[in-house]
């Protein structure tokens, strides 16, 4: 019995999203405040004082009353001042706000505006 011959296609144009984490990227390492604030969010340091921030605050901040009775747990930490501007304020405990997902999301969307 004679067979389908096999379809091939073209792969999926993926161009355009891996431009733009290369561009991120590239301006990240360009600008001094972006490369400034890359290096303290990458370095061990951070890491462990976000652990401990998390761990001490377990529960999103919830600085705008979004959750009513029952905020969700708090997942990132997010400096009040940023990192650009703020850098020296990094790993200072009275600059930093546990939030959950959402919350620093939008947060960061209305920084960036």
């Amino acid at each position: 019995m004679p067979t389908k011959p096999p379809q091939h296609s073209l792969p999926k144009f993926t161009a355009p999203s891996h431009a733009r984490q290369v561009y991120d990227r590239q301006t990240r390492r360009m600008t001094a405040g972006l490369r400034i604030a890359s290096d303290l969010r990458n370095s061990n340091f951070w890491k462990r004082v976000r652990l401990t921030y998390i761990s001490r605050n377990p529960i999103c901040e919830n600085p705008h009353g979004w959750h009513g009775e029952f905020p969700p747990p708090a997942q990132e930490v997010h400096h009040k001042e940023s990192l650009q501007t703020a850098p020296h304020l990094a790993f200072v405990h009275s600059n930093l706000m546990a939030l959950c997902v959402k919350c620093h999301a939008k947060f960061s969307q209305e920084e960036r505006q």
